[in-house]
């Protein structure tokens, strides 16, 4: 399409989860079904530009893997080359 990707996914067959990448772009929205929203963040992945740790809506993600479900949840996505303070519920 000529534009750049928010992110790179890949589908693991066996589990259903998607792997992720980093971000191309230092944000994105993407519009989900029933006017939920996912927002993508890409926080300072420091010098090698490789995300270590990624945090779903301040739940720290470990592995980068998500199921569907979590992503069409919507919420934020942000991914980090340095710990990042996480939300206690």
């Amino acid at each position: 399409s000529g534009k750049p990707r928010a992110l790179s996914a890949w589908v693991m067959p066996a589990s259903g989860a998607y792997v992720l990448g980093a971000p191309q772009v230092s944000a994105a929205q993407v519009q989900l079904a029933g006017g939920k929203v996912l927002q993508v963040k890409r926080g300072d992945l420091g010098k090698e530009g490789t995300p270590v740790h990624a945090t779903l809506n301040g739940k720290l993600v470990d592995p980068v893997a998500l199921g569907h479900h979590q992503l069409v949840a919507g919420g934020t996505l942000v991914f980090s080359g340095r710990p990042q303070k996480i939300v206690k519920p």
